[in-house]
């Protein structure tokens, strides 16, 4: 008897201790979450990167996103959209912006859908997007600075700039390497390799950025794992993209890197009790 109640008090103990942890772990949870109303767009002097950290994919998070970009354009005369983007995605964006033609958006929504998970829904919510910011923001010029994850894309891109006879452009040098980049990435160590990924986005941000006057300012739309200060790169022990910038920047101008994590943004919780 004695035995058999001493393993039922360290069973219970365990348990207790358990308990607490899946607590403690629920509570720091619930307390990660941020209020879609506490997003705001930031007006200061000091910075000139405003990075937003997302989970992709997540409609409540891009609307956010949108309006956000609608604030700083509208606002501030932000006009250059830094996102998690290939640069032949960011290309193909920018003539669709210019021209009204939907042969640019229905390339790479084409490709999105039969390269990725549940692509159809991803498809839908990116036209739903980029529609909104055309609407709403007509003059935005997107950068894309991930790799080309859908070379079909650059292909296409590549094509339409023979068809110009552009083959000694920057731009089709720029498809050149995208491609390339994408072959690296997803092929060259037997699967993908994302400390090669990030160092790329990082350089690609750093051409993109470093060409632009001054006194631009800009918006950038990333995963949090590459916004997070002081955080690591996927499957690495690297620095992720903003902690390289923040201190390429740093040596150069000073703090002018701002970053927000929104990818656990909610409702808040009067608008849940009004819907």
């Amino acid at each position: 008897m004695k035995n058999r109640f001493g393993i039922n008090v360290i069973f219970m103990k365990i348990k207790h201790s358990y308990l607490i942890i899946i607590l403690a772990l629920l509570f720091a949870s619930c307390q990660s979450y941020v209020n879609y109303s506490d997003v705001v767009a930031q007006n200061d002097d000091v910075h000139r990167i405003y990075l937003y950290g997302e989970t992709h994919g997540i409609q409540l998070i891009m609307q956010k996103e949108i309006e956000l970009w609608e604030d700083y354009y509208t606002n501030q005369n932000f006009r250059h959209l830094f996102m998690e983007i290939g640069y032949c995605d960011a290309q193909l964006l920018n003539l669709w912006m210019e021209s009204g033609d939907e042969d640019f958006l229905n390339v790479i929504l084409k490709n999105i859908v039969s390269t990725v998970n549940n692509g159809e829904e991803r498809a839908k919510l990116n036209k739903w997007f980029y529609n909104e910011i055309k609407s709403r923001c007509p003059e935005t010029i997107f950068h894309g600075t991930d790799i080309q994850h859908q070379w079909q894309t650059a292909e296409w891109y590549q094509k339409y700039l023979e068809n110009l006879n552009q083959q000694d452009s920057q731009e089709y040098k720029m498809a050149a390497k995208s491609i390339e980049a994408c072959g690296q990435y997803y092929y060259d160590i037997g699967k993908t390799d994302d400390k090669f990924r990030e160092e790329y986005m990082i350089e690609r941000f750093k051409q993109e950025f470093d060409v632009l006057s001054s006194l631009t300012k800009i918006m950038g739309i990333y995963g949090a794992q590459h916004t997070r200060f002081d955080g690591k790169s996927f499957n690495s022990d690297n620095s992720n993209m903003a902690t390289q910038l923040r201190e390429y920047y740093y040596n150069r101008e000073g703090n002018i890197i701002y970053t927000e994590d929104i990818s656990k943004l909610k409702k808040n919780q009067r608008s849940k009790k009004e819907s």
